[in-house]
């Protein structure tokens, strides 16, 4: 911790607001920010856990976040997203740093890729402290990716969740330089998103098969379809071209975490 509190003390949380502190920050940790970058191919984004402290029930007794993402990877999950809507960014990035740890600890970290969510400030201030960060994924009313981009440099994760209303045109007219992938949602109703794009009427507007399928021949970036998704949704995700999907509640809330994300990862492994 001793690490963790000096990177604190050095590297403020609200960084967006201190270009300069920011640049020293990533100059420290990675070199000096770079223009361009190389979609981050080296990732496999195709089996993607979202989890933070708030979705894990009681069902769950004693698992922390770090155990459920540990055994997560062990069954096949190839990217997990810290993600929460309750923790302060200092608990937010000792979380971070407890989940790295616990990975190099299982020799898991190499087949994995770890981003946060949201908070640019966070992912910055954690690779400071020492976690190995390897991106963000942001919405579209958060940062936008070309600022995550220049900071986190040509080789990090920027992945932007696509909005549901009228997304064959955005994706088909997006700019894709700076992003890694589109998170596409959602599939179904789900309460981690509560904030869904909705119709004049109030509706909440969801992703189809057939959408699924238009997006798939035009989007020059991997798309990765979640929202309510269950282990019986992936073989039709993954006929109609999505390059991978993601989850909360299919292993969260899960009586058994482990076994739920075998079975979501030998069932999509299993499917031509």
């Amino acid at each position: 911790m001793e690490n963790f509190q000096t990177s604190l003390n050095t590297s403020p949380l609200n960084a967006l607001t201190a270009d300069k502190t920011m640049s020293h920050v990533i100059t420290h940790a990675h070199g000096a920010p770079r223009a361009t970058h190389e979609h981050a191919k080296q990732f496999d984004f195709s089996r993607y856990l979202v989890i933070g402290p708030e979705n894990l029930p009681a069902q769950v007794g004693s698992l922390t976040v770090e155990d459920v993402v540990c055994a997560s990877v062990e069954e096949g999950f190839t990217c997990v997203q810290i993600r929460s809507k309750v923790l302060s960014a200092r608990d937010l990035i000792a979380l971070v740093q407890r989940v790295d740890s616990a990975l190099v600890h299982r020799t898991l970290r190499d087949k994995v890729c770890l981003v946060i969510n949201d908070r640019l400030d966070c992912v910055l201030a954690a690779r400071d402290a020492g976690a190995r960060v390897d991106g963000i994924h942001v919405g579209q009313s958060d940062i936008p990716p070309d600022v995550c981009r220049h900071y986190l440099g040509e080789h990090a994760v920027v992945g932007l969740s696509a909005p549901a209303a009228d997304i064959v045109h955005y994706i088909a007219h997006a700019k894709t330089h700076s992003i890694s992938y589109f998170g596409v949602a959602p599939y179904h109703v789900t309460p981690s998103k509560p904030d869904c794009d909705t119709t004049s009427t109030g509706e909440t507007i969801y992703i189809s098969a057939d959408d699924i399928q238009r997006l798939a021949q035009i989007s020059t970036v991997p798309l990765i379809v979640g929202g309510g998704v269950q282990q019986a949704d992936l073989e039709c995700l993954k006929r109609s071209g999505a390059t991978g999907f993601f989850v909360i509640s299919a292993v969260c809330s899960a009586e058994n975490p482990r076994l739920a994300a075998r079975a979501l990862c030998s069932t999509w492994n299993a499917l031509a």
